[in-house]
């Protein structure tokens, strides 16, 4: 049942483009005629003078009342493919991590599943996009999506698309003309869909997104925050860049790491007054490398440097410096 009904909209709209406008308005008349009567804005034009032109007064008509007719359909398709899905707000992270690359707050996106649509399909409907995967729901829902990242980020370039264009009528009106013109290049309906103008400019923002992405992404292949270094001093004060110690005595630097996810590796080095490199200093990493302590025995400026990744993943790296200028021990009492 739904699979048919979503190929009618498809049939419906391939007649339209050859010149039977009329014929749109044969799918799911039973669940469009609540919607038959309305007149949608988008469609609206100033036509000609009947009787000074009479011709162009009826193509004018006669396109307005095609287009109403289009909106109608794809209203009462979205009716029955939203109907009765609970639909979910993005996890805050992919909000956060993601925002960047659309221009639509996707805070307003709204997603479900439903399965009145071909396998594996999804719909997207101006703000609310139907997935027609339950488990792919469940996983964005939580948070823990680690595949189809295409998938999203091709849905969520066709919110960018309606938010462009103001409404939801401007959008499925564009839906509609994309669809036509495809279908006059190709008669296939099996490949219409993906030969749309706007599929095809959906597309190219996800491989760019994809892309992008890579380094936010951890062995799993899930999105995660990037990691963050904290550097404390031995009471456990924050460090700035730069802080001052004496000769002789003790510094312990701690890292405290946040985002990315596990396995995460710290990486400690230095560099001591005289010397122009960072070098690793083993000995001194402690607390199973969360810490990096030395007592400086000369005066100067010691560099200490903490790099936090993950091995063997594209996950970004994380880099942490403190430069500790050393001055001379104060004189020893009398």
């Amino acid at each position: 049942m739904a699979i048919p009904s979503y190929y009618r909209v498809i049939r419906a709209l391939a007649a339209s483009a050859l010149g039977g406008a009329g014929a749109v308005l044969s799918t799911s008349v039973a669940i469009e005629s609540a919607f038959a009567q309305a007149i949608f804005p988008v469609c609206r034009e100033t036509c000609p003078d009947p009787f000074r032109d009479p011709v162009g007064a009826a193509a004018c008509q006669a396109r307005i009342s095609a287009c109403d007719g289009k909106l109608a359909s794809y209203r009462a398709y979205m009716t029955q493919l939203g109907a009765g899905v609970t639909t979910y707000q993005l996890p805050a992270i992919y909000r956060e991590l993601l925002q960047p690359f659309y221009s639509a707050n996707l805070a307003n996106w709204r997603f479900g599943f439903s399965d009145r649509q071909p396998p594996n399909n999804a719909t997207t409907d101006c703000n609310v996009t139907y997935f027609n995967r339950a488990n792919f729901v469940l996983l964005l829902r939580n948070g823990t999506l680690d595949g189809f990242w295409r998938t999203l980020f091709h849905e969520l370039a066709h919110v960018d698309q309606c938010q462009q264009l103001g409404t939801r009528d401007a959008y499925a009106k564009m839906w509609f003309g994309n669809l036509e013109l495809a279908f006059l290049q190709s008669s296939n309906l099996e490949t219409i869909h993906d030969r749309m103008i706007m599929e095809a400019a959906a597309e190219a923002v996800a491989t760019s997104v994809v892309s992008r992405t890579v380094p936010m992404r951890d062995l799993t292949n899930r999105l995660v925050r990037p990691f963050t270094i904290v550097l404390t001093g031995s009471s456990g004060e924050v460090l700035p860049d730069r802080v001052t110690a004496r000769v002789g005595t003790a510094q312990r630097l701690s890292a405290r790491v946040t985002g990315g996810s596990d396995p995460r590796e710290r990486i400690w080095t230095w560099r001591v007054p005289g010397t122009l490199q960072l070098a690793s200093a083993p000995d001194n990493v402690v607390d199973g490398g969360n810490a990096f302590q030395f007592t400086p025995a000369v005066a100067g400026t010691y560099f200490v440097r903490v790099r936090v990744r993950q091995p063997e993943s594209n996950l970004a790296e994380t880099i942490r410096q403190v430069a500790v200028d050393v001055l001379p021990a104060f004189p020893a009492r009398r």
